[in-house]
């Protein structure tokens, strides 16, 4: 059974574009000047499609010194609210991250950005919109606490979830949220009784837990624009999944980056639309039920 798919937010997005072979963050033991402009490539290819596709990417310098910079989604959490911007900047839990903040808010700023600036451990790659709320992820990089700072910085309630395997430091590698109201959520990476709530949010239509190989692919750290989304190279299950959906999925290859410790969804930061409202769902008759995948339907619950 094929479901239409709902077109995504016209959100824009945040980039970190390299400029030279020296702006790219790249593995200690992969330091040929051939890997690293691959691995601009790679990015280049991921700015293009990201514009093909209709979205307005704003590019920002990469950060010398910096070589996780490129990592833009992690810094600061994004909004807009009709024609005003605002970037709550984040508190990254490493200190090697740190020196990436002042800078990056001088430049948001300079684009038209107003600043908030976070009092608890938070990074970008734990937040997740779903129109409704914000998803946080904590236990790992982003503390719990800082879900008030984000219900008070959207205007939205904030759900927090508990990440519990440590190979899903960020819960945009643990979960994924289409605008069909479909939740991927990575095995074993939720405490369970984070995991039974998400089958009660109004805006999600089904819960499907990837098997944890295909989440170690970073299948689920994805970019949605429009019908399209946008993943890594290997995460074919997942693609499969989204296509029954009635998602376009594109496969780009980021392995430069999956050796950095991330994939789409951490090279562009998404600016939260305030203007977008999820559709309407039907009552599910499966919620509160442990949801697992299989292909040959929508979802089992179990």
């Amino acid at each position: 059974m094929t479901r239409r798919a709902v077109p995504g937010p016209p959100f824009t997005h945040v980039l970190a574009q390299p400029e030279s072979d020296e702006d790219v963050f790249y593995a200690p033991a992969a330091e040929a000047a051939s890997t690293r402009r691959a691995a601009q490539e790679q990015h280049a290819r991921l700015a293009h499609r990201l514009t093909a596709l209709g979205a307005r990417p704003l590019s920002v310098p990469f950060l010398p010194g910096c070589p996780e910079s490129v990592f833009v989604n992690d810094v600061a959490v994004l909004r807009r609210a009709g024609k005003t911007y605002r970037a709550l900047m984040g508190r990254p839990h490493h200190q090697q991250r740190l020196p990436e903040v002042r800078p990056r808010a001088r430049v948001l700023e300079a684009h038209g950005f107003r600043l908030h600036h976070a009092q608890h451990h938070l990074e970008g790659g734990d937040v997740l919109w779903t129109g409704l709320r914000t998803l946080l992820g904590h236990g790992f990089r982003s503390d719990r606490r800082a879900a008030g700072e984000l219900e008070r910085f959207t205007g939205r309630p904030t759900l927090g979830l508990q990440l519990v395997d440590p190979a899903f430091y960020h819960l945009d590698t643990a979960l994924a949220y289409l605008t069909g109201g479909e939740l991927l959520v990575a095995e074993g990476a939720l405490a369970h009784p984070d995991l039974v709530r998400l089958h009660d949010l109004p805006e999600v239509t089904a819960v499907v837990q990837v098997p944890r190989r295909f989440a170690m692919r970073f299948g689920l750290n994805l970019l949605q624009v429009g019908r399209h989304v946008l993943l890594a190279e290997g995460c074919e299950w997942v693609a499969e999944r989204l296509a029954l959906w009635g998602y376009q999925p594109e496969l780009l290859q980021l392995d430069e980056f999956h050796l950095a410790g991330g994939s789409v969804a951490c090279l562009a930061a998404p600016i939260l639309d305030d203007g977008y409202v999820p559709p309407t769902v039907e009552p599910r008759p499966t919620a509160g039920r442990r949801i697992t995948a299989d292909l040959n339907d929508n979802f089992v619950a179990a």
